[in-house]
């Protein structure tokens, strides 16, 4: 399973990997914000995904395709900041953070190179990916 992210505000866009793993058979989900939690269901294509919180395109809230991200899974994750050792700074509101402190499946930050800088400022309740990934360079984090 595959867990992306809609990009907004300048991420890096991951469509193009929606359609690749579409293409290979395999289930693409994106997260739903829900409360104070964010939640991933599965799409069949992009054009599922509607404005939600904040604009950001999401799928439609179907419990028969919620994605529980567990197992071989591989989840893309979004940031305004990453480090080289997976801590990661997000757009503020702890939904990943929360998500990530439970989450058993492997965890990529993606970003442009000029977005990943050493000694970022993390809290205790940030947590961070297993590698990072840019244009140029893949960083393998210490995780968790």
């Amino acid at each position: 399973m595959v867990f992306l992210y809609f990009p907004v505000r300048g991420e890096v866009d991951v469509s193009s990997l929606v359609h690749k793993a579409l293409l290979e058979g395999k289930t693409v989900a994106f997260p739903r914000v829900e409360g104070v939690r964010i939640r991933f269901y599965s799409v069949k294509n992009l054009s599922e995904l509607k404005p939600g919180f904040r604009g950001i395109p999401e799928p439609p809230r179907r419990p028969d395709r919620l994605a529980i991200p567990a197992g071989d899974g591989i989840m893309v994750v979004p940031g305004t900041v990453f480090a080289p050792d997976g801590a990661r700074l997000g757009s503020g509101g702890g939904y990943y953070d929360r998500l990530l402190c439970g989450c058993r499946c492997t965890t990529v930050g993606v970003a442009f190179g000029f977005q990943v800088m050493a000694g970022i400022p993390v809290g205790p309740r940030d947590v961070s990916v297993d590698a990072v990934i840019t244009e140029r360079r893949i960083f393998l984090g210490s995780g968790g």
